[in-house]
C-alpha cells in the first residue's frame, strides 16, 4: 500500500516489466511512501463494492481483466482495512439475484472466506440497485460508527435512477 503509483503501474505493463517491479520488490529497490497520520478516530469500515457481471471478464486477450484488477483492488483494501485495524464490507454483485458479501471485522479475521470471495466470479448481468441493496445491508453488517469509505468498481457507465442516489446520499449523510 505505500508503493508510489508509478511502481504498481508496472506490474499492469508486460510481464518483464511485471517481473523486473517484482524483483526489485522482493529486493527493497522499489520507491514507497512513508505514511504517518496523526488521525486515530473517526475510521469507520471500507466498503468495496465490485461489478460481477459478464463484461468484467475482458472482450480482448488483455494480461489482466476487469474483474482481476477489481479484486485485487479489493484485496489491497481488504490488506489496508486489516492494518488499520478497520471493518471491511466486500461486496460482489452482478443481476438483480447476484449478491455475494464478505464482512470482516479487525478481530475476526477469516482468510479462507477472503480467498473465497476474491476467487468467485458471477459473469452474468449487471443490476445496479446493489447501492440500495448496500444501504439496507448496512444495520444487518453491524459495522462501528465512523467515516465510512465506500469504493464503486465497475467497467460499465453506471447509471443510478434518481431515488437510489437520493437514498444513498442520506446514507452517505448518516454514516
Amino acid at each position: 500500500t505505500r508503493l508510489l503509483p508509478s511502481e504498481l503501474m508496472q506490474l499492469a505493463g508486460p510481464n518483464a516489466m511485471a517481473m523486473n517491479m517484482l524483483r526489485r520488490m522482493v529486493e527493497n529497490q522499489t520507491l514507497a511512501l512513508r505514511k504517518h497520520s496523526l488521525e486515530k478516530h473517526g475510521r469507520g469500515p471500507i466498503v468495496v463494492v465490485v461489478d460481477g457481471s459478464g463484461s468484467m471478464a475482458g472482450a480482448d486477450e488483455s494480461e489482466t481483466t476487469p474483474i482481476e484488477a477489481a479484486k485485487a483492488l479489493a484485496m489491497v483494501m481488504a490488506y489496508t482495512a486489516r492494518q488499520q485495524k478497520r471493518w471491511i464490507c466486500l461486496v460482489e454483485f452482478g443481476n438483480a439475484d447476484q449478491w455475494r458479501e464478505l464482512v470482516l471485522a479487525p478481530e475476526d479475521w477469516d482468510e479462507d472466506q477472503l480467498r473465497d470471495w476474491l476467487e468467485h466470479f458471477f459473469g452474468g448481468g449487471t443490476s445496479f440497485t446493489v447501492l440500495d441493496k448496500v444501504t439496507r445491508a448496512w444495520s444487518r453488517w453491524k459495522c462501528p460508527k465512523g467515516k465510512v469509505d465506500v469504493l464503486f468498481v465497475t467497467d460499465a457507465d453506471a447509471k443510478f435512477a434518481d431515488n437510489t442516489v437520493k437514498v444513498f446520499s442520506e446514507f452517505r449523510k448518516q454514516n
